[in-house]
C-alpha cells in the first residue's frame, strides 16, 4: 500500500508526521498518529532540506524502503503556486522549489507542497460537510481558508486575513495572534490565565475586530479557529460570539463560531487529506 509522509513547516519548527496507512480520504480524519518528529526550522534553505530528510531517513525507515512509491505532502508557510514556494517573507525563502530538491535525495519520492493555512482548512472540517466554511488558524500570525461543500475554494486561494489593516491602522495580526496575545499578556501564556479574566474579554474583541469585516465578503456557515489561540477557545468563546453578533452585519451575525478538536495536529491530518484526493484523482485517470 502507498504510503503517505506529512510535513509541517512553520517559522519556528517542523513536524513531520506518518499517520497509520488508509486508502480513502474519508478515513483520515480518523486515522491515528503512527509516529512523529519536530525539528527546528532553519532559515537557510540548503540547510532545511538537509535536516529534514535526514530527519525523514533517522525517524521513518518503512516509509524509506520504497520511496518511488510513496507520497510526501508538505504544508509551508508563505505563498505556494504549482508545487512551488514563491515567498515565505518570515523564512526569507523566495522561489523555493522544495519537491524538485527534496525528491532526488528521498528516492524519487513524489512530493506535493502546499500553503499550511489551506491544509489545515482541509483538515477543520468532515468529509461529508456542506456549505461554506471559513478556517481561521491563529498562531504567529493569522492566516485561513474556505472550503465549499467539502472542496478549497478556487476563488480563495491566496487568503492572508492576518494582513488586513484595521481602524487601529494596525493590522489584524498585530491585535490578534498568539503573538499579540503573548505581549498583550504579560509573557502569561493562556494557560496560566482563568477563563474570568478580562484579558480574554479584550482578546475576543481583537478577534472579532477582523471577524466582522470578512463576513460580508465571503458569507461562511461556520467559522473554525485553529492554531495555537484554539487550545483556549473555551475562555474566550462566548464573548467572541457575543460581540460577532452585536456588530456584524445582521445577515451574518449569527454565523456559527467553533474551534477545531485537534489543533496539534491539524495541518498535518488536513496534508494527509489533500494528498490522499490528489493521488485518487491520479489513480483515476
Amino acid at each position: 500500500m502507498r504510503q503517505f509522509l506529512t510535513i509541517d513547516t512553520g517559522g519556528t519548527k517542523t513536524r513531520i508526521v506518518q499517520f497509520d496507512a488508509i486508502s480513502h480520504a474519508s478515513e483520515a480524519y480518523l486515522a491515528s498518529v503512527l509516529r512523529e518528529v519536530e525539528i527546528p526550522t532553519p532559515r537557510d534553505k540548503d540547510k532545511y532540506i538537509a535536516e529534514v530528510v535526514d530527519a525523514i531517513k533517522q525517524n521513518f525507515s518503512e516509509f524509506c524502503k520504497s520511496p518511488e512509491e510513496n507520497v510526501v505532502i508538505l504544508a509551508t508557510r508563505g505563498v505556494v503556486r504549482n508545487n512551488v514556494l514563491i515567498i515565505d517573507p518570515l523564512l526569507g525563502w523566495h522561489n523555493f522549489d522544495i519537491a524538485g530538491e527534496l525528491s532526488p535525495l528521498l528516492g524519487d519520492a513524489k512530493i506535493l507542497v502546499q500553503n499550511d493555512a489551506r491544509m489545515g482548512t482541509v483538515g477543520a472540517f468532515p468529509p461529508d460537510f456542506r456549505g461554506r466554511g471559513l478556517f481561521i488558524t491563529i498562531g504567529t500570525g493569522i492566516g485561513g481558508g474556505l472550503i465549499i461543500d467539502d472542496e478549497l475554494s478556487h476563488d480563495v486561494t491566496s487568503f492572508e486575513p492576518g494582513h488586513m489593516v484595521l481602524d487601529s491602522q494596525r493590522s489584524w495580526e498585530d491585535s490578534a495572534s498568539a503573538t499579540a496575545w503573548f505581549e498583550h499578556s504579560g509573557g502569561r501564556s493562556g494557560h496560566d490565565v482563568s477563563a474570568d479574566d478580562l484579558i480574554w474579554r479584550w482578546y475576543a474583541e481583537a478577534l472579532a475586530a477582523g471577524i466582522v469585516i470578512l463576513l460580508p465578503i465571503l458569507y461562511p456557515d461556520i467559522i473554525m479557529i485553529g492554531g495555537r489561540m484554539a487550545e483556549f477557545f473555551d475562555k474566550y468563546a462566548d464573548d467572541l460570539r457575543r460581540v460577532v453578533s452585536e456588530r456584524a452585519w445582521p445577515p451574518v451575525a449569527q454565523v456559527k463560531i467553533s474551534a477545531v478538536s485537534d489543533p496539534h495536529y491539524l495541518t498535518n491530518r488536513g496534508a494527509l487529506i489533500f494528498g490522499l484526493k490528489q493521488m485518487e484523482k491520479i489513480d483515476e485517470n
